[in-house]
Parts: structure tokens; C-alpha cells; sequence
């Protein structure tokens, strides 16, 4: 659950021990809710937000301190973050 701050960082601490270093991270996690405004939830808006926003953010959190120390260390190493974002509100 990208969502989760706690839970991803644990996850991505898994994947290091694992298979080292991240290098590259592609933020690409998505919620919606294919309802009608007046049939969205608050909570609806508090998932897809937490999804959408903040699980960018965590991710980026986790791993971007990381990067920068290895390519400040060493500048043959040029890690990469890329978040997705969606064109589904210009979708008519």
C-alpha cells in the first residue's frame, strides 16, 4: 500500500537487502473512483489522494536520500525518479 509511509518504506528496505540499491524508482500507483462528484465519499477523495499524492511522496521520501548520497559519492552513478501522472481528467 503505497499509501502507507510506514509500509512502503519497509517494502522498499526488503527489495535493497534483496537486490540492492535502488537506482531507478517509477512512482506509478493509481486510485480512482469512476463515480459522479455528488457520488463520491469524502473518503473516496481521502483514498484516491492518498494513493495518488501521497504515495508519490513516500516514495520519494524513501528513496531520494539514498540517490543523492550514492551520485554525490560517486558521479558516474545518475540514479533516476519518475512519477506518472494520468491524463483520465481530460478524458471526456
Amino acid at each position: 500500500d503505497v499509501g502507507d509511509g510506514a509500509a512502503l518504506g519497509a517494502a522498499i528496505e526488503q527489495a535493497e537487502s534483496q537486490l540492492g540499491p535502488v537506482d531507478v524508482c517509477i512512482a506509478a500507483a493509481g486510485a480512482a473512483m469512476p463515480k459522479y462528484f455528488e457520488e463520491l465519499r469524502i473518503a473516496d477523495y481521502e483514498r484516491m489522494m492518498t494513493v495518488n499524492y501521497y504515495g508519490v511522496l513516500h516514495a520519494a521520501r524513501h528513496v531520494l536520500p539514498k540517490m543523492a548520497e550514492r551520485s554525490a559519492a560517486d558521479p558516474s552513478v545518475t540514479p533516476h525518479f519518475v512519477a506518472v501522472a494520468s491524463m483520465v481528467a481530460a478524458v471526456p
